[in-house]
């Protein structure tokens, strides 16, 4: 599935047809709502930080839930993200996107790609 997110409004439209379409395929609802925290941490630092469009391609490969989330607006993200201060305002979401996926690369595109830890119904 590919969105693209200029607003918020976009943003909870692109997500509920996502995680609908996740559902339907089977996924497990804690994979499900992984997914859905995953792609809005991304797209909201694009939307907030970058002030862009954010492009957000996901589906399901080879048994796994991938999700890629670009923009024009180049983001070089550290190879390995640590837990910021506690008294810190931001810089959670990266920390928190590696400890749900399974895997986190930077894309040709310049864009981040995660996959999902996937688990379906039983």
């Amino acid at each position: 599935m590919n969105f693209e997110v200029k607003d918020f409004q976009a943003l909870h439209k692109a997500l509920d047809d996502f995680c609908e379409f996740l559902t339907h395929a089977g996924i497990a609802e804690e994979s499900v709502f992984d997914s859905r925290l995953i792609v809005s941490e991304l797209a909201t630092n694009v939307l907030k930080h970058a002030r862009a469009t954010a492009f957000i391609e996901g589906g399901i490969f080879n048994g796994k839930i991938e999700v890629e989330i670009f923009s024009n607006a180049k983001f070089n993200a550290p190879e390995k993200s640590v837990l910021p201060d506690e008294t810190a305002e931001h810089g959670r979401g990266l920390y928190l996107v590696d400890k749900i996926g399974e895997s986190r690369s930077t894309t040709p595109k310049g864009g981040i790609r995660v996959v999902v830890r996937t688990q379906y119904k039983q």
